[in-house]
């Protein structure tokens, strides 16, 4: 009996063993943080400037018009309808210099004042207006032969304002002075920015008499 007393005594008292203390939840949520989720910080909230208040307060108004298909001058576009990537591409095109041709130089130093989000904009609204196309039994149908000959239709569709590409220019009801000038710059180089380069050796067969014919036409397809 003694044997066993001794034997178990350790076991009761003075034992230097020290045993797992006992994790309790308590003790776990002390011991590791708890992670509490943030919420993300806000981002500042962009104002959102329609196109059309865009296009009168950065002065476009005054050269295309309020409706942006009644310039001041035959030799200034109309912007109504166009492809907004074309509408985009342009005025881009034009802040940095690599458009220069004819009166895209007045339109250098507005441009400058506009943003690339702000192009967006007013090339949205531009795209959403219905463009002036007008129909005349009396269009020049020498135009239309040459238009079709030529291979416009190819890139810019039979009908002058269904282009292959959101990036080629709808041509149907612009200006004639305007398209006359585009045809000849693209012909002579002076304008050879974007795509135009693709149009460079279909004009260098493009008489000025038959750019005049063709434009004549396309002031109001059929």
């Amino acid at each position: 009996m003694i044997f066993i007393a001794v034997y178990f005594l350790p076991s009761k008292e003075g034992s230097t063993v020290a045993e797992p203390e006992e994790t309790t939840p308590e003790k776990v949520e002390m011991s590791v943080p708890e992670q509490v989720e943030k919420p993300a910080p806000e981002m500042p909230v962009v104002k959102q400037v329609e196109g059309d208040a865009l296009y009168n307060s950065k002065g476009c108004v005054a050269c295309h018009g309020a409706d942006a298909k009644t310039p001041i001058m035959p030799s200034y576009p109309k912007l109504a309808g166009q492809n907004k990537d074309y509408a985009v591409t342009q005025m881009k095109d034009i802040k940095s210099g690599a458009r220069n041709n004819g009166q895209s130089v007045v339109m250098k130093g507005i441009m400058a004042s506009v943003s690339d989000a702000e192009m967006e904009a007013i090339a949205e609204w531009l795209t959403s207006l219905p463009k002036e196309v007008k129909s005349d039994a009396t269009l020049a149908a020498k135009g239309a032969a040459l238009y079709n000959n030529k291979g416009c239709t190819a890139c810019h569709g039979a009908d002058a304002q269904t282009p292959i590409m959101p990036s080629y220019p709808k041509l149907a009801g612009q200006n004639k002075d305007y398209a006359v000038a585009q045809m000849k710059d693209i012909k002579s180089g002076a304008r050879n920015n974007g795509l135009t380069a693709l149009m460079k050796g279909i004009m260098a067969s493009v008489s000025d008499a038959e750019m005049e014919d063709m434009a004549e036409w396309l002031v109001s397809p059929m």
